[in-house]
């Protein structure tokens, strides 16, 4: 967010901000809030860094009408939803206050969440969501940080 969020959608500007912090400028959300990117993400890596201030963040990946993967995660754990079903958790606590690096894929079926290097979750999809947006999810009363977000394209073992 070192250039702004323009390539971010919001659905309230005044609850999104960025700001200066740790010697970054990161994207602040507050409340219950959502923040879009992309539109058709398929078999990526999505990874950034979020820091809890308080509460709890979702992180939505292949959203598509009323479809997603719900990745809750707050300092009790990450847990993975999808169609309001719990579909895989890992009871790993994540500090309030600092930093952690957040990577999220879906290659080959298989859906994976690891957290500061740590694989927490790897579950196979036998039916896996279509393609979809990625959105961050602020949740009431909760306050989060991104920052250095990237979303790659797998590299290929040919």
């Amino acid at each position: 967010f070192e250039s702004g969020a323009t390539k971010w959608e919001f659905s309230d500007d005044s609850a999104w901000a960025v700001i200066e912090t740790d010697g970054s400028r990161v994207l602040r959300g507050s409340g219950h809030v959502h923040a879009f990117a992309g539109d058709k993400w398929d078999e990526v890596v999505w990874r950034m860094r979020v820091k809890l201030s308080t509460g709890t963040t979702h992180l939505n990946f292949h959203s598509d009408r009323d479809k997603r993967y719900l990745i809750s995660f707050d300092e009790h754990g990450t847990h993975i939803m999808v169609d309001d079903s719990m579909f895989a958790a890992a009871s790993i606590n994540h500090s309030l206050g600092d930093w952690h690096i957040v990577e999220i894929s879906l290659i080959d079926d298989i859906l994976r969440v690891a957290v500061n290097n740590v694989l927490e979750i790897e579950e196979t999809d036998p039916n896996p969501l279509p393609p979809g947006r990625i959105w961050f999810e602020v949740l009431d009363e909760s306050e989060v940080l991104f920052d250095d977000v990237n979303v790659c394209a797998p590299t290929s073992n040919n």
